[in-house]
């Protein structure tokens, strides 16, 4: 009997010990989901900016290609194509 009740005691003080490594794993996962959740968000923060920064890039190499050159002839071709590729955008977006 006495080796029964000494097993029973193991298993209970095991059981406890499992009852605390789960709800610390619990903790630890809750905080690193919580970690997980801001770092998320923080990327798409840096992509909405890393979009905004490409858009302005674009416009900026347009309006650089526009100003480098005084012949005005240059500068409606290049205008016209753009227009080309935006109808042709258009059309490929209507199809």
């Amino acid at each position: 009997m006495l080796m029964a009740t000494k097993n029973l005691e193991i298993l209970e003080l095991n059981v406890e010990k499992l009852k605390t490594l789960v709800f610390d794993l619990r903790k630890e996962n809750s905080s690193i989901s919580h970690d997980l959740e801001k770092k998320e968000n923080q990327i798409s923060i840096y992509k909405k900016e890393l979009n905004e920064y490409k858009i302005k890039y674009e416009s900026l190499k347009i309006a650089e290609s526009l100003q480098g050159n005084n012949d005005k002839t240059f500068t409606k071709a290049k205008l016209n194509n753009m227009i080309k590729e935006i109808d042709k955008c258009i059309m490929n977006l209507s199809t």
